[in-house]
């Protein structure tokens, strides 16, 4: 739980721009206006954050590490798809992609190899 509120953190406290857009809520960067993939992580990762806090005493801490790392790998990978990436691409996904992923099987099969009560 204490690495979902530090990437929380992180994402308030330091701007992370992507690729230009024409979108009114685009981060004005001088010529252009570019995506705030900081402010859409936080949209995916707060409501996360509150209802994990609510079910904080029904998971085991394995479970909890589970879905922080399934939430954590869905807003970075859903974010990635507006970043500007430079990486090259395998299989069609960027480095950070591919992260995102690894990090969504990883909680996926915390949660399936795990017991459901100690």
């Amino acid at each position: 739980m204490a690495g979902l509120l530090i990437i929380v953190g992180y994402n308030v406290i330091i701007r992370d721009l992507g690729e230009t857009t024409s979108l009114w809520w685009g981060w004005d960067g001088g010529e252009y206006r570019y995506h705030p993939l900081n402010v859409y992580r936080l949209v995916m990762l707060v409501p996360f954050s509150i209802w994990l806090l609510r079910r904080w005493r029904q998971l085991t801490p394995g479970h909890v590490s589970g879905w922080v790392f399934i939430s954590v790998g869905m807003a970075y990978t859903l974010s990635s798809f507006l970043d500007f990436s430079t990486n090259d691409l395998v299989a069609g996904l960027t480095t950070e992609q591919w992260l995102g992923l690894a990090l969504i099987v990883a909680g996926w099969g915390l949660q399936l190899l795990l017991p459901k009560k100690l």
